[in-house]
């Protein structure tokens, strides 16, 4: 079973090392042998007295991207308090100023190691949700280019508009109904691409079915490729990512 260990660096724990044993696993260094230690061995959390160079090394640490997640404890006599304080503001996890009890020194350090494995586990939650997020979205990329080569080898004329009616997408059957080029339609509104009382009709129809999750049959009025006024059979459905799937079907 894994135990956490500590690095106490300087002064021997004296007392204080049997209350530590019962919470972790304690290696003495040297002072003059920490600042290489420490990313050498990676200890789950370092004590160190600020009269012994703590600070300094509290500030090397947090420099180390190998060590900066590291907690450190500063321990230091009453005379040391301010800097004790300072290396609270500088990174420290927590310090202790004597005289503190065994005990109460055991406490500190397991609760810095809880904060640690807490900070840990939330790192690590965080990265499968990153990985699962990148994952879902490649899949998803890939889904939707399935889709759309569908379309696009459709003998149906159909775009894909988002929410506000910018065009997404334009099958070949709809580029030569309309005279369209998707080169020219991609990323403008439908009042860009049509005159407004037709883009009018088309925004109200995308808008209630964005607001209802639903699809719609309708018939829509739209000028054909020769400027001639068709009346279309037109199915929109919505689709993830707020977009919208219209098909149209020339009735005359």
């Amino acid at each position: 079973m894994y135990r956490d260990r500590l690095l106490w660096v300087g002064t021997a724990p004296g007392a204080a090392a049997r209350d530590l044993a019962e919470i972790c696993e304690i290696e003495e260094i040297p002072a003059s042998a920490a600042l290489a230690a420490v990313p050498a061995r990676q200890p789950d959390v370092v004590v160190v007295c600020v009269e012994e160079g703590g600070l300094d090394l509290l500030r090397q640490l947090r420099r180390d991207a190998r060590t900066s997640d590291i907690p450190v404890l500063l321990a230091g006599g009453a005379a040391s308090a301010d800097r004790c304080l300072d290396g609270l503001e500088e990174g420290a996890s927590d310090v202790l100023i004597e005289p503190f009890s065994p005990r109460e020194l055991a406490v500190r350090v397991a609760a810095a190691l809880r904060a640690a494995r807490a900070r840990r586990e939330s790192q690590l939650r965080e990265r499968d949700l990153l990985a699962e997020a990148q994952m879902a979205a490649e899949a998803l990329d890939r889904s939707e280019e399935r889709f759309r080569a569908f379309l696009r080898n459709s003998p149906v004329a159909s775009w894909m508009t988002d929410e506000e009616a910018r065009v997404l997408f334009l099958s070949e059957p709809y580029t030569r109904m309309f005279g369209i080029r998707p080169e020219n339609a991609v990323g403008r509104s439908a009042f860009d691409l049509f005159p407004h009382a037709f883009a009018q009709t088309f925004y109200d129809n995308i808008r209630a079915v964005a607001e209802t999750g639903g699809t719609l049959e309708t018939i829509e009025d739209a000028p054909r490729q020769d400027g001639t006024i068709g009346h279309f059979l037109v199915f929109k459905r919505s689709e993830e990512h707020t977009s919208e799937l219209q098909s149209h079907h020339d009735l005359v």
